[in-house]
């Protein structure tokens, strides 16, 4: 089996579905000989203005990766025809970017990350709410396949879609993403705990969606009852509508220990959760949220918004819950206060995350590839354990 796995957009500034991409595409490569494995840097509809900054991979095939973007878009479009044969002819094609080009015969496997520009309309552009809306109908129809990253994401489309997954009889599965490094070794919580600058952490775009008017909000209020306020960090590239958070976060940096880090590379921003005191995430809606699963795998106490992909994570760590606007300024100023809640919180946060990385979500995907491998016409019907196929009904 050869499997060709999209990574088109880590070739851009990358946010989480592009980690997502990349982290996938080189657990993957741990388990599979480089022959089995390909990687598509134009994918559909996307296509890069350059390619250079996209995911490696040593002995892989990479056949759109020289390819300039008008070359690149006319194959796509032959292939989308059916005038034209993926290169490498793999088996799986496995989409990660929301495109849905139509492939035969390669299987389709189609990955939802999130359904927000449904969900949430006014949290991105009416560009990118088109853009996503239309190739998600197209893989209703185009697609083989489905992978959900979360039980949210999958919850989500169930309600767009009410039993669409039961009576279309597409395989699908919930592959919960992980962190994509486990730290070498943890930071001490008590040196974390102990050091007066280490500060509080925001890792995400910088958008409406992600809550930040809110977290601003709060910052302020904490700093206003602080003798000794600890630093706020943002550390994400810029998205959809940032232009008036962004001249707030400047205007708070003029009064208190407020800094944009920008977009930083892996190895900083692992560097930058290390010498964190905690995770500040009060996104509206998150498919899966990334910096939530990669702080608590680095012992960061995490102080999120209920949102149910990060169930698993609040339901396991009392500190964590129930938190609206007055009591997350409280428990802020309790972490400060308590080095033993400092430390029970940051080994409870870590214990709940359950150490899953990619390499353990790379080993579901392959194997639900794998189940794929079936001449088509004879298409299984697979349902997630405990899936009653008549009903559709999801996971709680």
């Amino acid at each position: 089996m050869k499997i060709a796995l999209d990574v088109a957009q880590t070739c851009v500034e990358r946010s989480g579905c592009a980690w997502h991409a990349d982290a996938l595409a080189r657990a993957l490569a741990d388990l599979l000989p480089p022959e089995q494995l390909m990687l598509y840097h134009h994918f559909g509809d996307w296509i890069n203005g350059s390619t250079e900054a996209g995911t490696r991979l040593a002995g892989v095939e990479e056949p759109f990766r020289h390819l300039d973007p008008a070359a690149a878009r006319e194959i796509w479009r032959a292939i989308d025809a059916g005038d034209r044969m993926l290169p490498g002819a793999p088996d799986i094609v496995h989409a990660n970017s929301f495109m849905c080009p139509r492939i035969r015969p390669a299987r389709l496997v189609y990955t939802l990350h999130d359904l927000c520009f449904w969900t949430h309309p006014a949290y991105t552009t009416e560009r990118n709410r088109m853009l996503c809306q239309t190739q998600v109908l197209r893989a209703l129809s185009a697609a083989d396949a489905f992978i959900f990253v979360s039980h949210q994401a999958a919850e989500d489309f169930e309600a767009l879609f009410p039993d669409w997954l039961g009576q279309s009889g597409r395989p699908w599965r919930v592959i919960p993403s992980g962190a994509r490094n486990r730290p070498e070794r943890l930071s001490e919580p008590v040196r974390r705990f102990r050091d007066p600058v280490a500060p509080w952490l925001f890792i995400g775009t910088i958008e409406p969606r992600k809550g930040l008017a809110v977290l601003l909000d709060r910052y302020e209020v904490y700093c206003s009852q602080s003798k000794r306020p600890r630093p706020l960090h943002f550390v994400g590239g810029v998205g959809w509508k940032a232009e008036t958070l962004l001249q707030r976060i400047e205007g708070l940096a003029d009064r208190w220990p407020v800094r944009r880090l920008g977009y930083l590379s892996e190895a900083a921003l692992q560097s930058a959760m290390e010498g964190a005191f905690a995770l500040l995430f009060p996104s509206v809606h998150e498919g899966f949220g990334l910096p939530v699963a990669e702080a608590a795998i680095h012992g960061l106490p995490v102080l999120a918004s209920p949102v149910p992909s990060y169930r698993p994570i609040q339901a396991e760590v009392d500190f964590c819950r129930d938190l609206d606007a007055e009591n997350w300024i409280h428990k802020m100023q309790e972490l400060e206060a308590s080095e033993r809640l400092y430390v029970e919180v940051s080994h409870a946060t870590l214990r709940a995350q359950g150490g899953r990385t990619y390499e353990g979500v790379a080993r579901e995907t392959l194997a639900f590839h794998r189940s794929l491998a079936t001449p088509r016409g004879r298409r299984p019907r697979l349902h997630p354990p405990g899936m009653a196929p008549a009903t559709g009904a999801l996971p709680t």
